[in-house]
Parts: C-alpha cells; structure tokens; sequence
C-alpha cells in the first residue's frame, strides 16, 4: 500500500511539474512573440526567427527543468532543461523554415492542419530529447507519443478557443493603438499559452512518470 501511494504521488508530482514548467514557459512564448508580431505587423514569428527560437528554447528547458525535478533523485536537472531546451528549439526552428512553403494562400483548413503537423513535430522532439537523458529506447518512445499528441492538442486549444473568440468579437476588437492591440492580444494568446503549455506538459509528465513507478516523492 505504501509503495502504491509513493507510486500514485510521483504520478501526480511529474504530471503536475510538467504542466506548470510548460505552462509558465509557453505563456511567455505567446506573450512575447505576439507582442512582437504586432508591433512589426505581423502575427507570424518568422519574422522574429531567431528571438522565437531562443523563446522556445526557454519554454522546452523550463519545462525539462521542471520534469527532471520531478525525477528522483534529482541528479538530472540540467540534462534535463538541456534536452527541453534543445528539443524545443530545435522543433521550432526546422519548422519554422520549412512549413511556410507547404502553406498555399490563406485557406483556413491547409493553415490548421500545417501548423497542427508542425506542432506535433516540435512535441515529439522535445519528448524525444528529454527521453534520451534516460537511455532507455522505450522511454524515448513513450516520450515522443505523448510529446506529439500534447502539443497537437495545443493546437487545437488556440485554434478552437482563439477562432471562437476572435470570430465572436468580430470588428468590435478592442484596438485603441498598435500598443493597446498588442497588448490586448499578447493576453489573449498568453491564455492559450498557458491553457496550452499546461496540456502538453501534463502529457510529457504522465509520460515521464509511468517509467518511473517505483520512485518516491524526495522531500
């Protein structure tokens, strides 16, 4: 009984690590880089390539920092915002080059589903990478699968919350000047940020964990 209950708060430790370290560091992904979109015209972050880039970075080595905490012992934690921050950046970059050209006009449909496959890609990076700190093909595995379906399902938060949103206010948007519009919006995706990066990590975080069953929670 005493093993299924340090078994069950590991669970619930890893899970909840992921979601906040992934949550705080996608908030600010969303935060910064739509702010700067704005202000330069512009709601893609290719523009700011390497500026989103090293935000990526950030939010995958917060959230890696944040499971390799979770881990017991903690001996990793570096390892661990190391292949956060790699794997994330990494996904971010290569797709970011790359995805644009499969992009045609503005078709809502092609849009999504390119930038759902985007996000996926860059989730299964960021699970393979923290994965690989473990040396365990199983776990690399089983970090990708959750990687590329919590990230997806980032996607589809923004796509489904933000479109709601945004088709809902229509013209009446609030857009007193560049300042207050960027501003206005840098919290609206801020909120996908979280509500997203919280997703996605919660996923890493189950993931991470049912390898580790056998440890309790260090105290």
């Amino acid at each position: 009984m005493a093993i299924l209950k340090s078994s069950y708060q590991q669970f619930l430790h890893s899970t909840k690590c992921g979601a906040v370290g992934f949550g705080i560091g996608f908030a600010a992904v969303q935060i910064l880089g739509t702010f700067t979109g704005v202000l330069h015209g512009t709601y893609g972050f290719n523009k700011d390539l390497y500026l989103t880039t090293l935000l990526y970075a950030f939010a995958g080595g917060l959230g890696g920092a944040m499971l390799g905490f979770a881990r017991v012992p903690r001996v990793s934690v570096y390892l661990f915002t190391l292949a956060g921050a790699g794997g994330c950046g990494f996904g971010f970059f290569i797709t970011a080059i790359i995805f644009p050209i499969l992009i045609e006009g503005n078709i809502f449909w092609n849009f999504t589903i390119v930038y759902l496959l985007k996000f996926t890609i860059i989730g299964s990076l960021v699970g393979a990478s923290l994965g690989a700190v473990e040396k365990s093909c199983k776990h690399v595995v089983t970090l990708m699968l959750a990687g590329a379906i919590g990230f997806g399902l980032y996607y589809l938060v923004g796509v489904i919350g933000l479109g709601a949103y945004y088709f809902a206010v229509g013209g009446n948007r609030p857009l007193g000047n560049l300042i207050s519009s960027g501003v206005h919006d840098s919290i609206m995706f801020g909120l996908w940020g979280v509500i997203g990066g919280l997703i996605g990590g919660a996923c890493l975080g189950i993931a991470h964990a049912i390898h580790r069953p056998d440890r309790g929670v260090q105290t």
